[in-house]
């Protein structure tokens, strides 16, 4: 196992901790409880090869989604890989048809237009998308590996967070 999935477990952890917080909810949260049990030696649950992936909740409970809360997150995924001159969607609904990805240099930040963002509600679900795109690089043998990857692959990590006065929360935000 690698950092991937330690960071995404620590990113919705410590996403859904402020969430908690701000929202003024008990610390009911999973990904913490397993987290501390991990670290503590108490479980083992959920994890691949030692590394606790847990499941986390989503990011708003179906019960309150239509009201506004102080806190809301979402967090969407891209995979990209880069073979030869081409650049490929690994997470891209189809397989078959391709989009032409142009990657726009705009002071400073690259952005890959007509790449596809997958929003995620927990690291599982992240990590199953990222499997499911390495499973889509290209591959071929070379002298020193039998499945050597033949590229280079990009994940990119969308972060939207809303913080919301206690006035936009109780009636109408003002724009």
């Amino acid at each position: 196992v690698g950092i991937l999935p330690r960071a995404l477990r620590d990113l919705f952890m410590h996403l859904e901790e402020k969430r908690d917080s701000l929202n003024g909810q008990e610390n009911n949260n999973p990904a913490a409880d397993e987290h501390n049990n991990a670290i503590n030696g108490d479980s083992n649950h959920g994890s691949d090869n030692g590394i606790a992936i847990p499941a986390t909740k989503s990011p708003v409970p179906k019960s309150k989604s239509k009201q506004k809360q102080p806190f809301e997150y979402q967090v969407k995924l891209q995979f990209l890989e880069l073979y030869g001159e081409e650049i490929r969607d690994l997470l891209a609904a189809s397989t078959t048809t391709k989009t032409k990805i142009v990657v726009r240099d705009h002071a400073g930040d690259a952005e890959a237009l007509g790449a596809t963002w997958i929003p995620v509600a927990s690291a599982q679900e992240a990590m199953v998308c990222l499997t499911r795109g390495m499973l889509r690089r290209v591959t071929g043998a070379t002298a020193m590996n039998a499945e050597s990857s033949r590229s280079h692959a990009i994940m990119s990590i969308m972060l939207e967070q809303t913080t919301r006065t206690s006035d936009e929360v109780e009636g109408e935000a003002v724009v």
